[in-house]
């Protein structure tokens, strides 16, 4: 008798997604921005901070940045700058959604086995600036202020210190100056 082990397709289960005829190619794109925005033009899959973590797989890597994110958020040590480096199509933007979430609602993490054990910060504000759909010239509006500049942007995230928003966004002829005066 031979115990020969089963093929892959018969041992993976595909998500259901994957598995429609007609499958919705935006469920496989993530634009971080729009869903800090809380945009209705991103996947639900996405949107939805419990099902994007029922829907993820939490690698050993995932595991250890939501570590050291959620204890830094807590004030219990973690690491103060990290830098996500992969080719495309890595998991950045996934792995941006899932700290996103967590941040926002550290709950929703509770859903996978894998968060047992993680910090859990209360009061989180997040502030993003998606460079992707930022325009310098026509600028953009937020909270009823026009930032010509990222650093304009990021300081009129609402997420921001209210002692940051005074500071006038720096612009010249149009062009973007990489800094804020205050």
């Amino acid at each position: 008798m031979t115990n020969n082990p089963k093929s892959w397709i018969e041992s993976v289960h595909l998500h259901p997604d994957v598995l429609k005829e007609n499958a919705e190619t935006d469920i496989f794109a993530l634009d971080l921005g729009p869903l800090a925005d809380g945009s209705g033009t991103v996947a639900p899959v996405y949107r939805d901070a419990e099902s994007f973590f029922r829907a993820s797989y939490v690698t050993v890597g995932m595991k250890s940045l939501l570590d050291e994110v959620l204890k830094r958020l807590s004030g219990k040590g973690g690491a103060p700058v990290l830098k996500l480096m992969t080719p495309f199509g890595g998991g950045k933007s996934h792995t941006m959604a899932a700290l996103f979430h967590a941040a926002v609602n550290r709950k929703a993490l509770d859903v996978l086995p894998e968060a047992k054990g993680l910090a859990s910060p209360t009061g989180v504000r997040v502030a993003v600036v998606d460079g992707q759909f930022f325009n310098a010239q026509k600028g953009k509006e937020s909270d009823g202020i026009r930032a010509q500049t990222l650093w304009a942007g990021w300081r009129s995230n609402s997420a921001v210190s209210p002692v940051m928003r005074p500071c006038a966004p720096t612009t010249r002829r149009g062009f973007p100056l990489a800094a804020m005066t205050c």
